[in-house]
């Protein structure tokens, strides 16, 4: 055996914290890069910003009793699941990631914000997640973190009938049949009594709650801050893109008091270090500007008609068709286009509804999902209800339109459109 020292040269690309945090720009949203900005102004005492006004709600309180009022004047969601913590012993780095995850919470206490996202914008493991997640399944009201109804009415049942298996199968794996009142066909396939099975149904709808969290919710007028602002101007004959951030340019360095007073070079350094982190974040705004301006660029180009009538009218768009158009790695599409909202002359939507995978036709030319389960909807929508067109039928119509379609497929897409089967569509006579 011959022990020797070698010296190799090897390239390796880092990802600095600049780097790092240039990327998590990008995924900001409008209202998130307002309080990341307000941050770094607050941090870099040179900074001069005038700040736009802030925008207070209206709102109006939903109770179910006068108990739940009461809770709710003095306490939200966050307060409720941040004072259980202290049953817990939590180190200070598990605390962190635990009341982020609780802040990520929407209203109706469901966790919508992707586990990846938390795991990045924390620097922490999956596991270091998965922990801390587990901490808010056992915190009251029991469901709140859950990420899907599935999830939600299972973290429910297996804390109130812990020994239930068969209640935990039900909810687990035929959720959806139980939707469609399929009793027996579940009772079959679980080698177990309709009786048993309806018995069980009926203890899910009497104790399980869809939404654990929404008595400690406020109701109030669902306000979107649109990211991006499309116009059409008639006299151009163009649309024209605005980027909702016109506080960016209301940000400047004013280091000239201070140097005037002194020309020592520890000064100097110190002004220094807080140019260097303005003039990073000027050049990272910027970039996270004509990144998102480059995207839509190619979106405008490629969605002309959904501008001018709506959402049905969505061509195939891919992200990554969108990152080869601008020479940029898919991921970056990705990031640049999630939780954005878009604001129209045919309404605010999300960025990402103008994205959509195609389907091919005999003619070589292709339509995209949305536009196919739009047509869906509305045959369905105009059948007769006493003779509901079936998922074969709709893949007939269809493939005599010239779409290369499956009847799976189909049924998929009914599905995801939350219409029920032709059998429980039908309206007897």
């Amino acid at each position: 055996m011959h022990i020797r020292l070698e010296q190799k040269q090897t390239l390796q690309l880092t990802m600095t914290k600049d780097l790092r945090q240039a990327i998590e720009l990008l995924q900001f949203s409008t209202v998130e890069l307002h309080e990341f900005v307000r941050a770094q102004v607050e941090e870099n005492p040179f900074i001069e910003w005038s700040e736009p006004p802030t925008t207070y709600r209206s709102t109006d309180v939903s109770t179910h009793d006068v108990i739940a009022a009461t809770a709710y004047e003095e306490k939200d969601l966050y307060d409720v699941l941040v004072e259980q913590l202290a049953i817990f012993s939590l180190s200070d780095e598990e605390r962190k990631v635990v009341e982020y995850i609780i802040c990520s919470l929407e209203d109706d206490g469901y966790l919508r914000t992707e586990k990846k996202d938390i795991v990045s914008r924390l620097h922490i493991s999956p596991d270091q997640f998965d922990r801390a997640l587990h901490i808010v399944h056992q915190l009251e009201p029991i469901g709140v973190g859950a990420t899907s109804l599935v999830d939600c009415l299972l973290i429910q049942a297996k804390h109130l009938a812990p020994k239930d298996a068969l209640l935990h199968q039900l909810i687990e794996y035929h959720l959806v049949e139980i939707g469609y009142g399929e009793s027996e066909q579940i009772a079959k396939q679980l080698q177990t009594s309709t009786e048993t099975v309806e018995r069980k149904i009926e203890w899910i709808k009497h104790h399980l709650h869809p939404k654990p969290a929404n008595h400690l919710a406020k109701k109030e007028t669902a306000f979107i801050e649109p990211d991006i602002i499309v116009d059409h101007d008639v006299t151009l004959g163009e649309w024209v893109v605005h980027l909702n951030d016109d506080y960016v340019s209301k940000l400047t360095f004013n280091d000239e008091a201070i140097l005037m007073q002194t020309n020592e070079k520890e000064v100097q350094t110190y002004v220094q270090t807080y140019r260097s982190k303005f003039n990073w974040l000027m050049a990272s705004l910027e970039k996270r500007r004509a990144t998102l301006l480059n995207i839509m660029q190619v979106i405008i180009q490629k969605q002309q008609h959904v501008f001018h009538k709506g959402l049905t009218y969505v061509e195939p768009l891919t992200l990554r068709s969108v990152a080869d158009k601008i020479a940029m790695h898919e991921s970056t599409v990705s990031r640049a286009t999630a939780n954005k909202f878009i604001q129209t002359p045919i309404g605010t939507f999300a960025l990402r509804d103008l994205f959509s995978t195609a389907l091919p036709t005999v003619t070589g030319a292709t339509l995209s999902q949305k536009h196919i389960k739009e047509k869906i909807r509305t045959w369905i929508v105009e059948e007769d209800k006493k003779q509901p067109l079936s998922d074969q039928k709709l893949t007939e119509m269809l493939q005599k339109e010239g779409v290369i379609i499956s009847r799976r497929t189909i049924a998929k897409y009914r599905k995801q459109l939350q219409i029920a089967s032709s059998t429980k569509r039908r309206q007897k006579e």
